[in-house]
């Protein structure tokens, strides 16, 4: 990631989570050795378009009304009062998203709404 600089000046990448090692008398690449994502120029990525699907597929279906919690619960195929109360538990995405945990469903709607694939209300958290 670079930040925007002034003409007369280079970008230069972001280290935020590492503090440029060559300030604290560091060598550079050896301090970052330990992030096999920065050593060894790799990023572990997985295909989610199947999870993306359902969990679209969620937001579409459940009318547009609900927050990420709602969706989550839904395709986790939960019995809360919410989704019977809606009669969520007879759509087809009703508990379709049980291979994967609460705390990965939460993940994904975050990328989705960063990367504007979701809108998210913000006065009362409805995906659109």
């Amino acid at each position: 990631m670079f930040f925007w600089t002034p003409s007369w000046a280079t970008p230069r990448p972001s280290f935020a989570a590492h503090p440029p090692a060559g300030y604290f008398g560091e060598n550079p690449i050896r301090s970052l050795a330990g992030c096999a994502t920065i050593a060894n120029g790799e990023r572990d990525l997985s295909d989610i378009t199947i999870p993306a699907q359902m969990f679209l597929s969620c937001v579409k279906r459940t009318g547009e009304c609900f927050g990420h919690r709602s969706c989550r619960r839904h395709l986790a195929g939960s019995k809360s009062i919410k989704i019977l109360k809606y009669e969520h538990d007879q759509l087809s995405t009703y508990g379709i998203g049980k291979a994967h945990s609460s705390k990965q469903w939460r993940h994904l709607a975050r990328q989705f709404i960063r990367k504007g694939l979701v809108i998210q209300d913000l006065e009362h958290g409805a995906l659109s």
